[in-house]
């Protein structure tokens, strides 16, 4: 799984460290806890509203009710539209790079990409919250079980934040 968002102004924040920047590794397999909520139920959503219309992650569509189905692609539609939203913004600010004070659009994109990531746990919350029982519990299982498939680098320095909201 890659991080949209982080890719976009990767440049710009690996121009910002300093020489030998010591690396944390997430290894999903190894340790899924260390996965953050917000980049599972990222993939989660990503995974749905990318996926075949009205089809489900096997596990989930065998328990979801039809009002099951209509709310995780809802909510899925509109965390891409949102991702969206926000990769054109991040974009934008790597169009002033050569313009502006390196720190003010670190500063900014650091701002976009937290405020994306506390919706994604907010979009997760919003739709566990209408599901049936049973598609609740396929829903958690499904997003944990894509942890172990992640495997992310992250500079040593910066792997509090990027594990943030949790």
């Amino acid at each position: 799984m890659t991080i949209v968002l982080q890719a976009l102004f990767a440049v710009m924040l690996l121009a910002q460290m300093p020489v030998g920047a010591e690396w944390a590794q997430i290894d999903g397999k190894k340790n899924p806890e260390m996965v953050p909520q917000w980049h599972t139920w990222d993939y989660v959503f990503r995974a749905i509203a990318n996926g075949p219309e009205g089809k489900l992650p096997t596990i989930i569509h065998e328990e979801a009710t039809p009002e099951d189905i209509v709310a995780l692609f809802k909510e899925a539609r509109a965390q891409e539209k949102r991702r969206k939203e926000v990769e054109a913004k991040v974009t934008a600010l790597a169009t002033r790079l050569d313009k502006e004070k390196r720190e003010v659009l670190i500063a900014e994109n650091d701002a976009l990409v937290a405020e994306f990531r506390a919706e994604i746990i907010a979009a997760r919350d919003r739709v566990l919250g209408v599901l049936s029982p049973a598609a609740r519990i396929a829903a958690v299982q499904y997003a944990e079980s894509t942890k172990t498939s992640v495997h992310i680098s992250v500079p040593k320095a910066q792997l509090n934040a990027f594990r943030q909201p949790e």
